[in-house]
C-alpha cells in the first residue's frame, strides 16, 4: 500500500479536522484497491451451516497453499533471514491487539463477552510478563533488535504497513462489523498452524524466546472457537450478514498472504545483497554497516540523522542490554532498559539516569 507509515501514524494520534479527512482520503483509495482485488472471492451466504461449511473448506485450502514456504522456514531459513522476517513484523508484535480494542463498543453486550476473552489472553490476563507484545520483546531481545517501534517505522514492506492498518479500519470505520468478525476468525484459526514453522526455526537456530510463537500455537485454537462463538452472539442479538463475514475473511486472507510472501523475499534478498556486498567491499570500514558486527563484537549498529554509529551492547552500569534500549531519533537519545539512563548516541555523554558513566560511541564512516 502507499503512504502504509503516514496512515499508521494517523491510526495512532489524535488528529484535528484536515489530518482526518488526509487520513480518510488514504484510507479509501486504499480500500477500494483491497475490494477490488478480492471482488472475484466474494460469494452469497445465507445460513450459518453454509458458512461453517465454505470456512472449513477454505482454512484446508489455506493451510496447503504454500507449503514449500514453510517447510523452508522450518528446515533451511538462516538466522538472518529470520531477523529480517521478525523486523517486518515487530511493530505488530510490539502493539498486539491494540488495534482490536475499538470493536468491543461495537458489538452486542453478549458479543463482547468472547471478543473480550481473546483480548484478555493477548494482554496477559493484565500479567505484563505474559503479554504477546512483551513475549514479542523478549525475541527481539535475544536477536540483538531495537525494542521500540520507532526503529522499524522506515524499514517496513508496504505489505507490513497494510497488515498493519488493516485492523484499524476494520475496527473503526469499516461499516459492518461482520468484516472485522471474519478476518480475525480467520486470522485466529490460521495462526496455530502457519505459526509452527516459526516455533520450528526457534528451536532449529537455538533461539530460547520462542514462547511468542508456541504461546500462539496453543491459544489461538481457543480463539478460533471464540471468534466463532462471537459470530454466533452477534447473529443471536442483531442478525448477521455471512456474506460480509466471508468479505472479512478474504481480506485477511489476501493481506496476510501479501504480507507474508514480502517478508520472506526480503528477508531472501537481503541475505543475497549483503553476501555481495561482503564480496565487494572486504578491506572497508563500510562493510561492517552494511553486513555484520563480526569485528565488533561488542558493539550494534544505530543510524542516526545520515551518519552511522557503533554502540556498546552492555551499558557500562550494570550491564543493561542497550541493543534492546529505546532510541528516540529526533533528540538523538538511547535509554538503558535497565535502569533507564538516557545517553546523546553522538557523543555517547550521559544525559540523566542513576550513572555518571558515559557509553564508549565509535562514529563509522557511512561511505559505501
Amino acid at each position: 500500500m502507499k503512504n502504509g507509515k503516514e496512515l499508521f501514524l494517523y491510526n495512532r494520534s489524535i488528529l484535528d479536522a484536515d489530518a482526518y479527512k488526509k487520513m480518510l482520503q488514504i484510507e479509501k483509495s486504499w480500500i477500494d484497491e483491497v475490494f477490488d482485488s478480492i471482488q472475484s472471492k466474494i460469494k452469497v451466504i445465507k445460513s450459518r451451516a453454509e458458512f461453517k461449511e465454505a470456512f472449513n473448506n477454505f482454512l484446508l485450502e489455506e493451510r496447503n497453499a504454500s507449503p514449500d514456504d514453510y517447510d523452508y522456514i522450518s528446515t533451511q531459513i538462516s538466522l538472518k533471514e529470520f531477523q529480517v522476517i521478525v523486523q517486518e513484523f515487530a511493530i505488530d508484535g510490539l502493539t498486539e491487539a491494540q488495534s482490536f480494542l475499538s470493536i468491543i463498543s461495537r458489538l452486542p453486550l453478549t458479543a463482547q463477552m468472547p471478543m473480550l476473552r481473546v483480548l484478555i489472553d493477548e494482554f496477559g490476563c493484565g500479567n505484563y510478563e505474559y503479554s504477546h507484545s512483551h513475549l514479542y520483546h523478549k525475541l527481539l531481545c535475544e536477536l540483538e533488535m531495537p525494542t521500540s517501534i520507532e526503529n522499524y517505522l522506515d524499514i517496513l514492506n508496504p505489505e507490513s504497513y497494510a497488515f498493519l492498518n488493516i485492523f484499524y479500519w476494520l475496527t473503526m470505520r469499516a461499516s459492518y462489523v461482520e468484516y472485522f468478525l471474519g478476518a480475525l476468525a480467520y486470522l485466529e484459526s490460521m495462526i496455530p498452524f502457519t505459526f509452527k514453522c516459526f516455533a520450528d526455526a526457534c528451536e532449529r537456530l537455538n533461539i530460547t524466546n520462542s514462547k511468542y510463537y508456541t504461546e500462539h500455537i496453543h491459544i489461538d485454537n481457543f480463539h478460533a472457537k471464540d471468534m466463532l462463538r462471537t459470530l454466533w452472539e452477534v447473529e443471536s442479538a442483531v442478525g448477521l450478514d455471512y456474506t460480509k463475514v466471508w468479505t472479512g475473511i478474504q481480506i485477511a486472507s489476501l493481506i496476510i498472504a501479501q504480507a507474508f510472501d514480502a517478508a520472506l523475499k526480503k528477508a531472501k534478498t537481503e541475505i543475497v545483497e549483503t553476501t555481495e556486498s561482503k564480496k565487494k567491499n572486504q578491506s572497508s570500514t563500510s562493510e561492517f554497516v552494511s553486513a555484520n558486527v563480526d569485528n565488533y563484537s561488542e558493539y550494534f549498529p544505530v543510524d542516526l540523522k545520515e551518519k552511522k554509529y557503533l554502540l556498546p551492547k552492555k551499558c557500562p552500569h550494570r550491564e543493561g542490554r542497550m541493543y534492546c534500549g529505546s532510541i528516540n531519533e529526533n533528540s538523538g537519545t538511547i535509554i538503558c532498559p535497565l535502569h533507564f539512563s538516557k545517553f546523546d548516541i553522538a557523543t555517547g555523554q550521559v544525559l540523566s539516569g542513576p550513572t555518571s558513566e558515559h557509553l564508549d560511541i565509535i562514529e563509522v564512516s557511512s561511505q559505501v
